[in-house]
């Protein structure tokens, strides 16, 4: 944990200069303290579950939270940590370990938990910061000590030391809480806080953006909506420029849950194995000891309740969050798609006269998502759902307007290749969307025409009417599209037709979803009492109609577009894609990562 270095550095200089203590000692003994899992073996003890006192051995989730918060202090950040759990998974003893390590050592520190209530629970938190004190054995090399200063007061809700640093528990239930220095915070089971919006406006607030600081948010999961999981679903946003990561651990990550079987025992579980125990087996490696271990948690504590069990001891984020109202698409059927993060970043565009060209460039937090760079010989199809600028419904603070979101289908696989999302407008977007169509090989796009501004600056860009979808009518009628016809117009009639065709995609896999953010759309896209489709309170479904879209496209796309491709590209014909949006022209000495670009012709 190299933030306290210049710290214990000047004090062990002092110490050396008054007592004479060896140099490669105070080294050694830096050495050490600075690593994390060593010191929480060497240097805490805990109560294990049987009640015995024991050394603090990290845990695999433990683990995985030290790399996280190494990996953002690695790049120079504050640590500010999202992280989804199930329960009794130690990541509060992870988290009170990562603030020991540091606040009591480093002079003027402050440390605050806030708990969701005064209680035996909320209070095991501060418990295990307590124990770490009673029971520290000082870091030693030779005559070289790094001890705890000394413990000036110690009550149930606070421990001060006589450096000026100090850890304090709160409760949520006090509801607004204000002030400042603050630096390091642990905000545990944030789900469950009554007034979470008002507590978390000021508590994190309190936390000055330096990166010696650290705040982690920890929850297990409370349905959808809410500030925790509006906080994770940003966390996992690429077009989210915040500075917040997230941290998922799933229950077959953790090696209590499991229960030790004979020969016999196996045999007979293998046998009686469930289409879902067969999944959880075949996608996720789960073997019959964890299995046996979710029948028997299932069976007891979650009273046969499949839904509670999900939400307490999630396989994946999507299966935590448990949806409230019919879903509209098949659950069984999305579980299917096969998402990835995908590689982030910008369409950029270069100079290299004569020519000019585009190139994406990986970015952290781009707008852009890309799962598959453009393939020489092959034909794209783009749906694109331009920003209406409208909040979802049930955020009444103005801070949560809609996105704009283009779903980038290869037209022969049906896999998804690339989505860009972002509170682009229209105009703006459209400009974008010509550049990211003609990246994709003079891609096939279908827009949605409510704002006729958008396929009109969609054609202004210029982009080719041919590649545009237009309303469909008699096929014996040849005339060109006019642009009143252009794009898809969703109206009450339309729309079922739409969201109908983005369920056929989904169940038989004809487009197949990459994008964690557009899945976790589908999957909260429900069916309102009023009979309704759309998104849950709080949520988006910008990218629903943007594969809806892509779904259409995929049945009126020409199958064979090389003629009229071969005509686009020649120089007699007058097209030329100009700046491409906002995002164009952004962070232009970004480190040129990709070696797929494609040459605009000039004229």
């Amino acid at each position: 944990m190299c933030v306290s270095d210049s710290h214990l550095a000047r004090g062990a200089k002092s110490r050396e200069l008054q007592t004479g203590i060896k140099p490669d000692h105070i080294v050694r003994a830096f050495a050490r303290f600075r690593d994390h899992s060593a010191f929480c073996e060497q240097c805490l003890s805990i109560r294990n579950l049987a009640g015995s006192t024991v050394p603090l051995q990290l845990s695999p989730g433990q683990l995985k939270q030290l790399a996280a918060v190494e990996a953002q202090r690695a790049a120079g950040k504050p640590v500010r940590l999202v992280i989804l759990k199930p329960r009794r998974t130690f990541f509060t003893v992870g988290s009170c370990a990562l603030m020991f390590h540091e606040v009591p050592f480093l002079p003027g520190q402050r440390g605050l938990i806030i708990a969701d209530k005064y209680n035996p629970a909320a209070l095991e938190a501060f418990d295990y910061l307590r124990q770490f004190q009673q029971s520290y054995r000082p870091v030693q090399d030779g005559d070289a000590t790094i001890a705890l200063p000394r413990l000036v007061k110690e009550t149930e809700r606070e421990l001060q030391w006589a450096n000026g640093s100090a850890f304090e528990v709160l409760s949520a239930e006090v509801g607004e809480l204000r002030g400042a220095g603050r630096h390091f915070l642990l905000l545990d089971e944030v789900a469950f806080w009554r007034n979470a919006t008002m507590t978390l406006t000021g508590v994190l607030n309190m936390v000055p953006y330096e990166k010696n600081t650290m705040v982690i948010v920890q929850s297990t999961a409370n349905g959808v909506g809410g500030e925790f999981y509006d906080l994770v679903q940003k966390a996992q946003d690429p077009a989210n420029d915040s500075d917040w990561r997230f941290l998922f651990f799933s229950w077959l990550e953790h090696p209590h849950y499991r229960i030790e079987l004979d020969e016999m025992q196996s045999t007979r579980l293998l046998r009686s194995l469930t289409r879902e125990e067969a999944q959880l087996q075949q996608k996720h490696g789960a073997t019959v000891e964890q299995l046996a271990w979710r029948r028997k948690k299932l069976a007891t504590e979650c009273r046969g309740n499949l839904d509670l069990f999900r939400q307490e001891y999630p396989t994946t984020v999507e299966e935590a969050f448990l949806v409230s109202g019919r879903p509209a698409f098949d659950h069984a059927a999305l579980s299917r798609h096969p998402v990835s993060e995908g590689n982030s970043g910008e369409l950029k565009e270069f100079e290299q006269p004569p020519r000019r060209f585009l190139k994406f460039v990986s970015q952290e937090r781009g707008a852009l998502t890309v799962w598959n760079l453009p393939q020489a010989g092959h034909q794209y199809v783009v749906g694109a759902d331009p920003s209406k600028g409208i909040d979802v419904a049930g955020d009444r603070r103005g801070s949560n307007p809609d996105y704009s979101v283009a779903f980038v289908v290869d037209q022969v696989s049906g896999l998804q290749v690339a989505q860009f999302r972002a509170r682009s407008r229209p105009v703006s977007f459209a400009k974008y969307l010509a550049a990211l169509a003609w990246w994709h090989n003079w891609a096939y796009v279908v827009p949605e025409s409510n704002d006729s501004g958008f396929v009109d600056a969609l054609v202004e860009a210029p982009w080719p009417i041919e590649l545009i979808y237009h309303r469909q009518r008699n096929p014996t009628d040849r005339r060109p599209a006019s642009s009143n016809e252009l794009g898809f117009e969703t109206t009450s009639a339309t729309r079922e037709w739409l969201l109908a065709a983005a369920d056929e995609a989904i169940r038989s896999m004809s487009i197949t979803i990459r994008s964690p953010i557009a899945l976790q759309e589908c999957r909260t896209f429900v069916i309102k009492p009023n009979g309704k489709k759309e998104h849950q309170t709080g949520c988006h479904d910008d990218c629903v109609f943007a594969l809806a879209l892509a779904a259409i496209g995929m049945r009126f796309a020409p199958k064979d577009r090389s003629a009229l491709v071969n005509v686009l590209e020649s120089p007699k014909r007058r097209f030329r894609i100009g700046k491409i949006g906002d995002k164009l022209g952004r962070d232009e000495d970004a480190e040129d990562e990709s070696d797929h670009k494609r040459p605009f012709r000039s004229w």
